[in-house]
């Protein structure tokens, strides 16, 4: 039998008003609800936010529409002149495994401790589209993250990062240049010293001497080296990028030495 409830007001018209009113959710930016929202931050709509009391955006930040930030039991924070473009997805917890429970009968007061980690982006970090964030990950200072990234590990300052999952792809300036740099735009008590930049790269394994360190720096230094030395090989050297696997860090001399070998292999 139906309830009286079910009589009243039909169970479908019921889903239909709280579907209605979840998208509506999507599209209200409250102040209030957030952890902290400056004043001249911007979250484009629609968007949708878990828990915003654990969302911090700070001065001149930006995230772009339809976006995901699930911060159930941890924090989300962006600091400032940071922004992303859409689509960004930032979850700051994961799935428990327990032995002899399916994983949706676990309750989130039921996971171990470490499951869910803050995530945090620095200051003037820009996000491309489709980029997600998984929990625990930190994004140093000044970054880039390519389109589409996964980042699943937190990264150093002043890097490009790409990739599923992303790594680092190459550093933007030189410490010299990076302390030129924030000299420009940070009171000294928040700038990096020339000490705490050798630490953090020389921990990621990152070298002053890291450009070119794309395929596009190469195929592009390539072709200037095949007009010089060999007059050029009709303008097309991009069956050479084969020998180089995708998104690495690579030293252009090793490919130059790998196409001299193939050009002394030929005919």
């Amino acid at each position: 039998m139906k309830s009286i409830r079910d009589l009243i007001i039909p169970r479908n018209f019921r889903k239909i008003v709280s579907a209605l009113r979840c998208e509506l959710h999507r599209y209200i930016i409250r102040p209030e609800d957030f952890g902290f929202l400056s004043q001249d931050a911007e979250v484009d709509t629609p968007v949708r936010i878990v828990n915003p009391s654990n969302v911090y955006i700070y001065e001149g930040a930006h995230i772009g529409s339809n976006s995901i930030i699930l911060a159930s039991n941890a924090r989300f924070i962006m600091k400032r002149n940071s922004g992303s473009a859409g689509n960004l997805t930032v979850v700051t917890g994961n799935h428990a495994r327990i032995q002899g429970r399916f994983y949706r009968s676990i309750k989130e007061n039921e996971k171990p401790d470490g499951y869910d980690k803050d995530v945090v982006i620095n200051e003037d970090v820009w996000i491309g589209i489709n980029v997600t964030i998984l929990s625990g990950v930190e994004i140093g200072r000044g970054c880039t993250l390519a389109s589409g990234a996964v980042v699943t590990k937190s990264v150093p300052p002043y890097c490009v990062i790409g990739g599923v999952p992303a790594k680092v792809i190459k550093k933007y300036w030189s410490i010299d240049e990076i302390l030129h740099h924030e000299s420009l735009l940070y009171p000294a008590e928040e700038r990096f010293t020339r000490e705490q930049l050798e630490i953090i790269f020389n921990n990621h394994n990152l070298k002053e001497s890291m450009l070119p360190s794309t395929i596009s720096d190469i195929h592009r230094h390539t072709l200037e080296h095949d007009r010089l030395e060999h007059g050029g090989w009709g303008g097309d050297s991009t069956h050479l990028i084969k020998y180089l696997p995708p998104l690495q860090i690579c030293n252009y001399r090793k490919f130059f030495e790998i196409k001299k070998y193939n050009l002394s292999n030929t005919g």
